[in-house]
């Protein structure tokens, strides 16, 4: 490409941005912030809601680890209690 037409081709996209009357690129612009706003907000919001689902089920499982325990112990009470309550003594 000559140097002649590398000055065109700059002068043709400066000359295009300049003749956008100011409220398209003041409205380019909003939109452009609006949008990225948008795109962040989705996104952390997603992260936000994955966090709170891991630590539901981090809690569900706790609570059946200890459902599970309570349900040994009251198993080994009966099974003591049944045994003539034998306490060791």
């Amino acid at each position: 490409m000559s140097q002649s037409q590398k000055r065109i081709g700059k002068n043709l996209a400066t000359t295009t941005i300049k003749k956008v009357p100011i409220g398209g690129r003041v409205a380019l612009g909003l939109t452009s912030i609006v949008t990225l706003g948008a795109i962040y907000y989705s996104h952390s919001s997603q992260v936000w809601d994955q966090e709170r689902m891991k630590e539901g089920v981090e809690r569900d499982k706790e609570r059946l680890r200890m459902k599970r325990r309570m349900k040994k112990r009251n198993k080994i009470r009966e099974d003591n209690e049944a045994g003539g309550g034998d306490t060791g003594r």
